[in-house]
């Protein structure tokens, strides 16, 4: 017979020999761990691998910082997300956190199309902080002025700016199509699916600009510096909204590594980070970018929580208090903040007072 030899990692049997159940399975995991990015120890990861029935995802490691390019970073924490093992890490020169592992765009795309379409959500959950940022944009906004919502979804926040204020011109961008079409539909919003070469090429500036939870989804932050004081008129206003929860993440991380030291075990999650986003954004890094780029007034301030309703106690106590700090310290406490900057320039005053 011949005497060839097949290999699968580092076990070796002659051709055509067969392999028991257990020794397949058990390659078919390792094979799997080895392809996918993050595992470097796939052995200690087999049976997670298993019970968690992981799939082949492709994905990328950053070698840097995303928005700086840094190389120097310190690790917050890891977690599984996506058959792939991610490292949170914060930036050694301006501060990011950034997940280190950038998943196929395709799988993005896939996961976006299905996510975030629940009308409760939006309507229930989301109400209060609609209704903040509403509120916000009515201060801020002349007369006929052009309020684009970046990553607007299905378009119930820009629903309830037309309701104060009719005489607004409203544009909603998305990458959803189906979210795009939906804000169409239902509340009759001028939509433009894409990302930012979409909005860029749209060659518009808009009196308000707000980017509610969704920069932290966005995988080129510098282009976003870039774009932002030309899609920013003269005078007009960025709002941006986060979560407010990098502190948490660091020092929930500190204590759990000195938990597993007692008592060992694997990370597979980061309290208080979702996975799905890319960044923990602080506030100083958020308003230094703004300045940076040339936007005045860059301050922070609470945000609305999520909530069960707008009426929901608990929800509304709670940015009560951090307001309160807020007004007395100068502190954000709250689980969420927005950050806003003024672009320099003439522009009509606002139709009410800020």
């Amino acid at each position: 017979m011949d005497a060839r030899v097949e290999r699968s990692g580092s076990t070796a049997r002659p051709a055509g020999e067969a392999v028991p159940a257990s020794q397949q399975d058990r390659e078919h995991w390792l094979e799997l761990l080895r392809r996918n990015v993050g595992f470097d120890a796939p052995e200690a990861w087999l049976d997670y691998a298993r019970t968690q029935h992981f799939e082949r995802v492709s994905a990328e490691p950053l070698r840097g910082c995303p928005d700086c390019g840094e190389a120097a970073s310190r690790e917050v924490g890891q977690y599984v997300y996506y058959s792939t093992l991610f490292r949170l890490r914060r930036c050694a020169r301006c501060g990011l956190a950034y997940a280190d592992v950038r998943l196929d765009p395709e799988v993005v795309r896939g996961h976006f199309e299905s996510a975030y379409k629940d009308d409760d959500y939006f309507c229930e959950r989301r109400a209060a902080i609609f209704a903040h940022l509403a509120g916000l944009i009515d201060e801020r906004a002349s007369r006929g002025a052009r309020i684009l919502d970046v990553g607007g979804a299905k378009g119930h926040l820009l629903d309830a700016v037309r309701r104060r204020r009719p005489d607004l011109s409203l544009v909603l961008n998305d990458l959803s199509q189906a979210a795009c079409d939906a804000a169409s539909r239902e509340f009759g919003l001028r939509s433009v699916c894409g990302g930012l070469a979409t909005l860029e090429a749209l060659g518009q500036a808009f009196d308000v600009v707000v980017m509610s939870d969704v920069l932290y989804y966005e995988p080129d932050l510098p282009a976003v510096w870039r774009l932002l004081p030309r899609l920013v008129a003269p005078g007009g206003t960025v709002l941006i909204r986060v979560p407010n929860r990098l502190a948490w993440i660091r020092a929930g991380e500190a204590l759990r590594r000195v938990w597993r030291r007692i008592r060992g075990g694997r990370a597979t999650k980061i309290r208080f980070y979702n996975p799905e986003h890319l960044y923990s954004f602080s506030r100083s890094f958020l308003i230094g970018r703004l300045s940076a780029i040339g936007f005045t007034d860059v301050r922070g301030w609470p945000s609305p929580p999520l909530s069960h309703g707008p009426s929901d106690p608990r929800a509304r106590q709670l940015y009560f208090a951090a307001s309160v700090v807020h007004r007395i310290t100068g502190w954000v406490i709250s689980p969420a903040m927005l950050i806003g900057g003024r672009r320099p320039g003439a522009s009509n005053p606002p139709a009410h007072g800020e």
